[in-house]
């Protein structure tokens, strides 16, 4: 990882609602994100985050 990479990362697990505002947007761009449950949108949260 870079450290430029590593400095965005450590700056959005900073803010929780970036990586919200993030999984949100995501939800509704890509139809098959707007269908997800709770508990898959949990592992998009994970991933928005890291």
């Amino acid at each position: 990882m870079t450290e430029e990479r590593e400095r965005i990362r450590q700056q959005l697990l900073a803010a929780p609602r970036v990586v919200a505002a993030i999984v949100a947007a995501v939800r509704e761009q890509v139809p098959a994100y707007a269908v997800l449950d709770d508990g898959r949108l949990d592992e998009v949260r994970a991933i928005a985050a890291s």
